[in-house]
């Protein structure tokens, strides 16, 4: 009996467009994100590396050493514009000169500065950066200028000297390696990018909650349609349990989630790929004396890889069965969807835990708990396997995370009669329609 209930409600999914539909639209979405993200990106990065080739300067010095500033950046492919004025007084006035014309750099160099070379004290000079708005990359067309001002006074300072202006501003050559000690192994990258290579294991978190939403959703208002239709009652007059009937309706939806998890994996895929392509690992020193990792195999052991991925199936089948639930105790769609928005915020939560707060801040108990909740064992599992070690009992807790879920829809099957589902039904909806009158109120008090 189960069986035909699985088969029916397999053919019911996959008959509604309405279903599949969010995984094709989020897998066909990633990639035009990523691209979205890219192209001002690469334009930014670009304009950094080759800087504005336009400057103005205002000269209040007039020395020497001034001048001689003008003639160096000149020579380094820019374009000098002078400028006239008191910044005390017509600062505002020029930048909004320069803004008409396009100059995003103003180069104001301070009475005194010629002195204070001469003198080897620090010289000062103002570097304003005229922009049209705020936003990430604003003002970055100004580093290559403030990198040359750089270079021209170090090159002042050491004239007469045996010193080279490359020794100077790089006086030591530092080949930095990491020894991770719980894999045994050395890195020939510094901290920074080891911090940056343990973010990956974030990756894992995104697909999971991105994939666990829309499972949630799906089966949430698969069951509501139920309800809304009256079918659900039909099949609670069958002579089948009401176990067997959540459990069919579970497998049925779970199974559907994994054929749409996979057009989400596709488009996550070729996010980071575009992502990827833009943006390579920085090179390893040649001369470093330890020996490397030579495979990716050697960093993300390739026996953690099957328990990850069915860390992920049970994290599927307990969001799937969250949405049952969801659904069976929503009146209509109207209400489930009410509810999932704060159950989905509720179970992002604590995987900021995991990702912000290293493995010393919490203790063996929590850490055990983290493993055997579905909603966080990919999480972890994903983060101690690139950036550590996983437990020897992760297979335990596996078993255990099963359990969970299995227990979770036994319990709910004991309560799922008609009459316990009516009653519930209606404190679910008290419950979404005080939730609904708060977000209006909120949206009134905001506008």
């Amino acid at each position: 009996m189960i069986r035909a209930l699985v088969l029916k409600e397999v053919k019911d999914l996959l008959r509604d467009p309405r279903i599949l539909l969010p995984f094709i639209l989020s897998a066909v979405a990633m990639p035009v994100i990523a691209l979205v993200i890219l192209l001002p990106m690469q334009s930014a990065v670009q304009q950094a590396i080759s800087g504005t080739k336009t400057v103005a300067v205002l000269d209040l010095d007039k020395t020497t050493y001034s001048q001689g500033l003008i003639r160096y950046l000149e020579n380094n492919g820019i374009q000098v514009i002078g400028v006239t004025g008191d910044p005390q007084q017509k600062l505002q006035e020029i930048a909004n000169s320069l803004a008409k014309q396009k100059i995003s750099v103003l180069l104001v160099i301070n009475r005194g500065f010629g002195a204070q070379i001469a003198e080897k004290k620090p010289a000062k000079i103002q570097l304003i950066s005229i922009i049209e708005e705020l936003s990430m990359f604003s003002g970055i067309e100004i580093t290559p200028i403030q990198q040359l001002v750089n270079d021209y006074i170090l090159s002042l300072l050491i004239n007469g000297t045996n010193l080279t202006l490359e020794l100077v501003k790089n006086p030591v050559n530092v080949t930095s390696v990491t020894y991770l000690s719980s894999k045994n192994l050395l890195f020939p990258y510094g901290p920074a990018f080891m911090v940056s290579f343990s973010l990956s294991a974030l990756f894992v978190p995104l697909i999971v909650m991105g994939i666990a939403m829309t499972v949630m959703q799906m089966s949430a208002t698969s069951m509501a349609v139920e309800n809304e239709e009256r079918t659900l009652e039909t099949l609670l007059t069958l002579p089948v349990s009401s176990t067997q009937i959540l459990v069919s309706k579970l497998l049925g939806m779970f199974i559907v989630s994994l054929v749409g998890t996979v057009f989400e994996v596709i488009g996550l895929v070729l996010y980071f790929g575009i992502l990827s392509y833009a943006f390579s690992l920085p090179t390893p020193n040649a001369q470093t004396l330890v020996s490397m990792p030579t495979s990716l195999s050697e960093v993300v052991p390739a026996s953690g890889i099957p328990l990850l991925a069915l860390s992920l199936i049970l994290s599927l089948f307990f969001y799937a069965s969250i949405g049952v639930i969801v659904g069976a105790l929503s009146r209509d769609v109207r209400i489930a969807n009410t509810l999932m928005s704060p159950i989905g915020i509720i179970f992002i939560v604590p995987a900021y835990l995991i990702v912000f707060a290293p493995s010393s801040f919490y203790g063996p108990a929590v850490r055990a708990l983290l493993y055997i909740l579905p909603i966080t064992q990919p999480t972890i599992m994903a983060r101690d396997m690139i950036a550590s070690q996983l437990p020897p009992e992760t297979p335990v807790y596996l078993l255990a995370s099963l359990l969970f879920s299995l227990i979770l829809i036994y319990v709910t099957g004991k309560f799922f009669s008609l009459e316990t589902l009516s009653t519930l039904q209606y404190r679910v909806e008290e419950l979404a329609s005080r939730i609904k009158r708060k977000k209006e109120r909120h949206s009134i008090d905001t506008d």
